[in-house]
């Protein structure tokens, strides 16, 4: 899986993407899991976490063409506010976001709705949108 980090954060830098990166896929990896095959054999799921940093305008152009039959499910996107500790990327909260929401959740709004009622830049969000042309900014 890849994450394009964007943002205003004065903290997002190369050595804070490749952090989160490394704390997800440890975390990711720690409980060896597996999955069937079309073969019906059981295989070892090993995931591997990539990132980069991109531009407001290049995240925007990335969401915008990765809807309906362009998405890959593969890209995610995560906004780091000027505001937002860069502890949360390299802990639990982190672990707890991507896994929970980013990955159980997509294709749904998660924390969307709560967050725009109640919005708290302190809070990490994530949002996303499955099969739209509309994006989520």
């Amino acid at each position: 899986m890849h994450f394009n980090f964007y943002g205003d954060s004065p903290s997002l830098n190369r050595k804070l993407v490749n952090n989160a990166a490394v704390s997800l896929e440890n975390a990711l990896n720690r409980n060896p899991s597996s999955a069937n095959g079309p073969d019906g054999k059981s295989y070892p799921v090993i995931y591997k976490v990539t990132a980069d940093i991109v531009s407001i305008d290049k995240a925007k152009e990335l969401m915008s063409n990765n809807v309906e039959q362009n998405f890959d499910p593969r890209q995610n996107f995560v906004r780091v506010e000027e505001n937002v500790s860069p502890d949360h990327l390299e802990n639990t909260t982190w672990v707890h976001e991507v896994v929970a929401h980013g990955l159980n959740s997509r294709g749904k709004n998660s924390h969307l709705l709560d967050w725009e009622q109640n919005p708290d830049p302190n809070i990490p969000s994530i949002r996303t949108v499955k099969s739209s042309n509309k994006y989520v900014f």
